[in-house]
């Protein structure tokens, strides 16, 4: 019983954690069509590891195919995974993307103007597409 309840107190406060993480992006992403490509770029942008590879699984495509030829919103997917701070799916892009491609995420700092303590700031919706 001790167990469970310490599992329990665990996976509450990781989802707590996730949770926190993605309201303070306040971007939500919305897909500007239903292909494949629209919904990997979409995991990428969203820091969905899980989902990013199973994306690649079922297109057939490898990683390095899909940083070679995806591009989401006329940027290439690892560009795109690093604009929105998705440190987990660029890092992992990464090292499969060609050089000119290719993001040090220990390097890259993103600073959010829009929230700034003088401005209001308000959700954010993306509609992301690939082609």
């Amino acid at each position: 019983m001790k167990t469970f309840i310490k599992t329990l107190f665990a996976v509450t406060i990781t989802f707590g954690s996730y949770l926190s993480v993605a309201n303070e992006r306040n971007v939500t992403f919305k897909a500007g069509d239903s292909s494949r490509g629209t919904q990997t770029c979409i995991a990428a942008a969203q820091d969905d590891l899980f989902k990013l590879k199973a994306w690649g699984r079922f297109d057939g495509n490898g990683p390095k195919d899909t940083t070679r030829n995806l591009i989401c919103n006329n940027q290439d997917i690892t560009n795109f995974a690093a604009s929105f701070q998705a440190y987990k799916t660029t890092k992992y892009l990464s090292r499969y993307a060609p050089g000119k491609y290719k993001v040090d995420v220990d390097k890259v700092r993103i600073i959010d103007l829009a929230n700034s303590k003088t401005q209001s700031y308000k959700h954010v919706i993306i509609l992301v597409s690939s082609n």
